[in-house]
């Protein structure tokens, strides 16, 4: 299956900006760099623009922008408790859960916290009424104002595996969604949302709901193998997908071959260059760095606004 046309951009929902992700098949790409170096390109050229960090299990956004102190929100997420008083054994959560988080025990149900993906789906399903939300801290969402540029982060507190419960919740945030937002969406024209690494359940969480995508990846054998991964990902949602080669060079075909055969348009390159190593060491991102990667960048936002013209 091949990812929806680019030129098929789903417009963004009324009310909320358009929403980009950028994503890859693979860490070490320069993901990062690149979500960073476009929300300061779209900065540049006048929007306002929020950029989300949903990387929560190694957020590093922030260690390129001089961001100061943050305001920072503790998350908790569902815990399913069974009231073992009313709970008849009836076994509909345990077959209702997917991720196998409760386990039948003779008359008794058990549940497994590292398992429990918090989807609430046991106590819908429940006929007596027996389970009821426990809380369990889960991370925390850091929110930086920086002019025009909000910045907001979701960090996994060590040890837990709830990384997709943990990125909802950064979603809502950025939607307006949460409780503390009283339903407002952000005021800005831009979302630009850093999603994990590989094809996993984070990563899918973080690209679910979006408007667009942006696979990074790099003209290896291993860039190519992950970025096939990363397109079937995406092709599940329906989301339309763009690609920007990293570290662009005479190497570029393993890559265009496979864009070609999935019809997917490759809408930016970024040379390999020791400069963008040297910025990397320091903390700067790759758009910082001026032409050709800012002229890089000043003409993706350009070519993003145009998809919603």
């Amino acid at each position: 299956m091949n990812p929806a046309p680019a030129h098929q951009a789903a417009r963004p929902a009324t009310g909320h900006p358009p929403w980009i992700a950028i994503a890859s098949g693979k860490g070490g790409t320069g993901k990062t760099s690149v979500a960073v170096s476009l929300a300061l390109a779209a900065v540049q050229a006048g929007k306002r623009v929020q950029l989300i960090d949903a990387d929560v299990e190694g957020p590093n956004a922030h260690h390129f922008l001089d961001l100061g102190a943050s305001a920072e929100t503790t998350i908790r997420s569902m815990l399913p408790v069974i009231a073992p008083e009313t709970c008849t054994g009836c076994g509909a959560c345990v077959e209702f859960c997917t991720f196998h988080a409760l386990a039948a025990a003779g008359n008794k149900v058990i549940v497994f916290p590292d398992l429990c993906h918090a989807c609430e789906g046991c106590r819908e399903v429940c006929p007596v009424g027996a389970i009821t939300d426990g809380a369990q801290e889960i991370g925390v969402i850091r929110h930086w104002q920086r002019g025009p540029l909000s910045v907001c982060q979701g960090a996994l507190q060590i040890g837990q595996v709830l990384s997709p419960a943990l990125i909802r919740a950064l979603h809502r945030r950025g939607r307006g969604e949460a409780e503390d937002s009283a339903g407002r969406p952000p005021d800005v024209d831009l979302t630009i949302v850093d999603a994990p690494p590989g094809t996993a359940c984070a990563m899918m969480a973080a690209i679910r709901g979006a408007d667009h995508l942006l696979l990074v990846t790099e003209p290896t054998p291993f860039g190519r193998h992950d970025l096939d991964l990363a397109m079937q990902a995406a092709a599940t949602l329906r989301l339309p997908v763009e690609v920007i080669i990293n570290r662009s060079n005479d190497h570029d075909r393993v890559i265009e071959d496979l864009c070609r055969a999935r019809a997917v348009p490759i809408v930016a390159r970024l040379p390999e260059s020791r400069q963008v190593a040297e910025a990397y060491a320091e903390g700067r991102p790759m758009g910082s760095l001026g032409p050709p990667w800012a002229t890089t960048f000043t003409n993706l936002v350009t070519h993003l606004e145009g998809l919603w013209a």
